[in-house]
């Protein structure tokens, strides 16, 4: 949302912009609310789709490395699909990732030493940085 929102942006200087996003398990399009954490967290917000990253994907975005375990049922592989294909379609790069043994806890624990057995998410993330960020 940070890199896509215009409201969370809070300066326009050309030198502070973000640079590249990686982005593990996200929820990026989770309306309408139908699990208890969203329900709690924005049952209440006036403008639902306005809470919804994939609302806010133009050209202007950041290249972005969007991951997902293939087994998560919290945050649903259809959320990296969706925001993926509307970068793709506005003219952004995006590198997404599927790992097809992992749920959700398991794509950010993969990037600890005793969880990168299980699937090469610190190297890929760490690729994507150094290539954006060189």
């Amino acid at each position: 949302m940070l890199a896509l929102h215009p409201s969370y942006r809070i300066t326009s200087k050309p030198s502070d912009r973000i640079r590249c996003v990686v982005g593990l398990s996200g929820p990026y399009d989770f309306y309408p609310f139908d699990g208890k954490i969203s329900r709690r967290t924005f049952g209440g917000v006036i403008d639902p789709q306005d809470t919804q990253p994939v609302q806010h994907v133009t050209n202007a975005a950041p290249s972005m490395l969007l991951g997902t375990g293939d087994k998560d049922r919290l945050v649903y592989p259809r959320n990296t699909v969706a925001l993926s294909n509307l970068l793709r379609l506005a003219g952004v790069q995006v590198d997404e990732i599927h790992y097809s043994e992992l749920g959700h806890a398991q794509t950010l624990l993969a990037l600890s030493r005793p969880g990168r057995h299980v699937a090469p998410v610190l190297s890929d993330v760490a690729a994507f940085l150094a290539l954006h960020l060189a």
